[in-house]
């Protein structure tokens, strides 16, 4: 099948990348403090793109092995993909209203809405054209390189707000650097 070395490498990555990124931000959180609303929205999207990466990384081979017909796999691979970027898009927003709720603004408002509602809603508009019309593994291919960006993007976001966290404390050491 097209490209399924190529997906099954993608998985590798995700997961590489889920299991690093999530260690990371668990060791680096000040322990004394509590999580924020923000910040548990942040770790959820992070965690559950990185970890839908993986899974859409491994849905071709698993198809495969059920259907032959290649343009059908990649149907099938768009139809679910399409199903979960509708639920996450939904969830995102879902995320930001409860967040304001709280009285939190998100970090890097600008960039998420760019980034997950923009980029996504694209990525949502490439995979229905691509059960319509095109039957490619290529459509699909960007809609999960989508879902692994956003996971590395909120671990970088989250990152630079445990930076500010620690640079903002009294009694802080200046960053070496």
């Amino acid at each position: 099948m097209t490209g399924e070395g190529f997906f099954l490498d993608f998985a590798k990555i995700a997961i590489a990348v889920v299991g690093f990124s999530s260690v990371v931000a668990a060791l680096r959180h000040d322990r004394s403090a509590p999580w924020s609303i923000v910040e548990i929205f942040g770790l959820c999207t992070m965690t559950e793109h990185g970890f839908a990466a993986v899974g859409f990384g491994l849905l071709p081979s698993l198809i495969s092995l059920f259907y032959s017909d290649e343009k059908l796999i990649w149907v099938l691979c768009s139809c679910v993909l399409t199903l979960f970027l509708s639920y996450a898009l939904m969830i995102q927003v879902s995320r930001v209203y409860r967040a304001k709720l709280h009285g939190a603004r998100p970090r890097q408002l600008r960039v998420m809405l760019i980034d997950l509602f923009g980029a996504g809603s694209i990525a949502l508009i490439l995979q229905v054209i691509n059960v319509l019309l095109w039957r490619g593994p290529g459509a699909y291919g960007l809609g999960c390189a989508w879902l692994l960006y956003t996971s590395c993007r909120q671990f970088s976001i989250f990152l630079m707000h445990i930076r500010d966290a620690s640079a903002a404390q009294p009694g802080a050491q200046p960053d070496a650097r």
